[in-house]
């Protein structure tokens, strides 16, 4: 155990975690701790929550506004009429750390349940 000469120096130091911190960790840093998986199906239009002044990345390649694709002021992605090639990991990248991260599968073969009949079959 440290005497109390030695705690108020080791929080001085770069790199040292006082015991006011333990167990806690900022929003960015937990949202790339996990990776969510949003299920789309084919002809669907979702958002992905961003940061504002970050940018889009699907696969490590950038991702620029388009025809099918938005990035909003606030930092969100929108991708309208997704298709097969829309699966992927989507990470939004800002100061070259990733902030937040989130895996698209596109269900191809099937199609979106809209009774609830079919959630029963």
């Amino acid at each position: 155990m440290c005497s109390e000469n030695q705690d108020e120096k080791h929080e001085k130091q770069v790199g040292w975690v006082s015991s006011s911190w333990a167990g806690r960790i900022s929003p960015e840093c937990s949202a790339v701790e996990k990776l969510s998986v949003k299920d789309v199906y084919l002809g669907d239009g979702i958002k992905i929550s961003g940061v504002k002044g970050g940018f889009w990345q699907k696969d490590a390649q950038e991702i620029e506004n388009g025809h099918r694709h938005m990035i909003t002021e606030n930092g969100d992605l929108v991708i309208l009429d997704m298709d097969v090639e829309d699966g992927g990991t989507y990470e939004c990248v800002k100061g070259n750390v990733v902030l937040m991260r989130e895996r698209v599968v596109v269900h191809e073969n099937c199609t979106r349940r809209t009774s609830v009949a079919e959630y029963r079959s």
